[in-house]
């Protein structure tokens, strides 16, 4: 009578990459996304940048949609908080302009937030400093619409900046040709479109940017200052 064979030894299961998690595909994210954009990298960009298939990136997040989003929180959470002790004036001094100049080292957040909102762990912490100061400032209930503005308006001029990016000088010429062809302008417009040459071909782009971040936040908060009605509770403040 022949012996039944042996069973096969099991094999121990090989982790699926070793060494590869979720954290080290944002890393890589994160390193394309500084370099270039974050719309401007594919997943299999991603994959070579980590040596696998894309398919092993599918393994740890569900897509790039998921990816883009970590990459913005990864972003985000770097960004130094001001305390929620300050007046509300001066938190929104302190933080808009800055978190547009933060998330600028990585192009395409700011368009990505402009467009999406602060739909991360960081972000709501964010929106949450942002209403408490407005509510302790006397804004009472208009306070969440209060921060929609100043958020999204600043958000919105940084994006647009950021859009433009390498190609505004060229932009620039172009849009001049344009203009010329609409023959003598009148002595507003041409005013504007001095200040528009000035503003784009500064050397100091960035910090021209900057400094017109503050300056949309200042108009803001003096708009805001300018109508009582607008802080029923400003007493408290």
């Amino acid at each position: 009578m022949t012996a039944p064979p042996l069973p096969a030894p099991s094999r121990p299961v090989k982790p699926y990459h070793a060494g590869l998690g979720a954290e080290a595909v944002v890393d890589a994210a994160v390193e394309l996304t500084a370099e270039s954009a974050l719309t401007s990298w594919t997943i299999r960009d991603l994959a070579r940048r980590l040596g696998v298939s894309p398919s092993v990136i599918y393994h740890h997040l569900p897509g790039r949609p998921d990816i883009m989003w970590a990459v913005v929180e990864r972003v985000l959470s770097t960004f130094p908080r001001a305390g929620t002790d300050l007046p509300w004036q001066q938190w929104f001094r302190t933080t808009m302009p800055d978190l547009v100049t933060h998330l600028s080292h990585h192009p395409g957040t700011v368009r990505f937030l402009s467009l999406n909102g602060p739909a991360t762990a960081s972000g709501i912490r964010l929106v949450d400093d942002g209403i408490t100061v407005l509510r302790r400032g006397g804004f009472a209930d208009r306070s969440p619409e209060i921060f929609s503005v100043l958020f999204n308006s600043t958000l919105l001029v940084g994006a647009i900046n950021e859009d433009r990016g390498n190609e505004a000088p060229d932009l620039t010429a172009a849009a001049l040709r344009s203009i010329a062809k609409a023959g003598p302008l009148p002595a507003g417009t041409q005013e504007l479109q001095d200040y528009s040459v000035r503003f784009a071909t500064d050397p100091d782009l960035r910090g021209r940017v900057a400094s017109y971040l503050r300056f949309t936040v200042d108009l803001l908060i003096a708009g805001l200052e300018s109508d009582p009605a607008l802080r029923p509770e400003a007493g408290a403040s």
